[in-house]
């Protein structure tokens, strides 16, 4: 009975070990395809119109200004912004690394 109990965690302990590896190389293989996204300075709104990614900012939690990128956690609390809004258009541009 102990050998069977050990031979089944053994194999549990293989299959979640292989899991967890996999998904690792899955958020990898995206983090290195969205890594050209993270280097921008600016880009693009869904209409075309160009959106700084660096400069003046206010935590949508506490409302502190805060200078940097759009997706920088805020000073004050710690809050990361899930998208920005485009100025000329107001459509929502996402987090390229969510």
């Amino acid at each position: 009975m102990k050998e069977m109990r050990l031979v089944l965690n053994a194999v549990a302990w293989t299959f979640v070990t292989f899991v967890i590896g996999l998904r690792a190389c899955v958020r990898g293989i995206q983090l290195a395809v969205r890594s050209p996204q993270v280097f921008r300075t600016e880009t693009r709104c869904p209409r075309g119109h160009r959106v700084a990614l660096h400069g003046t900012y206010a935590c949508g939690r506490c409302g502190a200004q805060f200078e940097g990128g759009a997706f920088d956690p805020c000073p004050g609390c710690g809050a990361l912004a899930h998208h920005v809004s485009c100025p000329r258009c107001g459509l929502s541009l996402l987090d390229p690394l969510r």
